[in-house]
């Protein structure tokens, strides 16, 4: 198994795990509770020059929001069927 697999896998992992955690939360604490984590990521990309500080976490957040539009669709259908299972979403 090689890096990436090794990646994706955590990555399967802890958001199952934070799932339950938001599980029947009101969106407004399921969204407060991403932006304070996001914000929390993007604090610690750090550079001394502030411009490319700036640059650097502005190009983060355009990444991070085109990875979310890219999971949007798939998403949609995993919602899709935990409502037709009578769970929240």
């Amino acid at each position: 198994m090689d890096q990436s697999d090794r990646d994706a896998r955590t990555v399967r992992t802890l958001v199952a795990m934070i799932k339950r955690h938001l599980a029947g939360q009101s969106p407004a604490v399921q969204g407060a509770v991403l932006a304070d984590l996001t914000s929390l990521w993007i604090a610690g990309h750090r550079s001394p020059d502030p411009v490319e500080q700036d640059r650097m976490r502005t190009m983060l957040l355009v990444m991070h929001m085109d990875a979310v539009k890219q999971l949007i669709e798939p998403s949609d259908a995993e919602v899709d069927q935990m409502l037709a299972k009578g769970r929240d979403a």
